[in-house]
């Protein structure tokens, strides 16, 4: 289970990688926000009293550490399925649309 989980890590990882440089079209600030963005999140859901409980449903670090783990149940795969769909899912169809966007005017 801990061969699946981290080869599902990287995978996201590299999606999520993905989305940030569709999202931002440049290399230098996709690596940034790849970092600096969950990071952030995930220092601010824990530091705020009242986003505790949400820090594992939309940090990915909780997810990380529990695939890496491989202790999973069904929350916990919850937990990594609502990632995706926050950090993979919809930053990339972000990006797509701004890359499609930009095409349509011209590149502008």
């Amino acid at each position: 289970m801990i061969i699946l989980g981290s080869v599902l890590v990287q995978f996201i990882a590299q999606l999520v990688g993905a989305g940030w440089g569709l999202l931002l079209g440049s290399s230098a600030l996709a690596i940034v926000a790849d970092i600096v963005v969950p990071l952030g999140l995930w220092i601010v859901a824990g530091a705020v009293p009242g986003l505790q409980g949400v820090q594992g449903w939309l940090a990915p670090f909780a997810s990380v550490r529990n695939l890496l783990s491989g202790r999973m149940d069904a929350q916990l795969w919850a937990q990594v399925g609502v990632i995706v769909l926050v950090w993979v899912v919809a930053l990339n169809a972000a990006g797509i649309f701004r890359v499609h966007r930009l095409s349509e005017s011209g590149g502008r």
